[in-house]
């Protein structure tokens, strides 16, 4: 107890420290919206494309799956398989 008694009269006293007051701060949370807006402006136009991408693959892929699971059901009743 006695060594942080002596300790503490090298102490530095407390900063009332926040950056929220330096206008550096400020610039670069401004620059870094801007720069996020600018990216999102450039992608816009192109939404709908992107959008549309997946959905026609996934329409590619229900169709091919409904298409292997006819021919299966098929064969089987024309060659009478059971399935396993």
């Amino acid at each position: 107890m006695d060594e942080q008694l002596y300790y503490k009269q090298f102490l530095l006293p407390p900063i009332s420290f926040d950056s929220r007051d330096f206008s550096f701060t400020k610039l670069a949370i401004q620059e870094a919206q801007d720069i996020r807006k600018n990216e999102t402006d450039a992608i816009v136009p192109h939404l709908p494309t992107i959008r549309a991408e997946p959905n026609l693959r996934w329409n590619q892929m229900k169709k091919t799956k409904r298409c292997i699971s006819a021919t299966n059901k098929d064969c089987r009743s024309r060659f009478n398989i059971i399935a396993y």
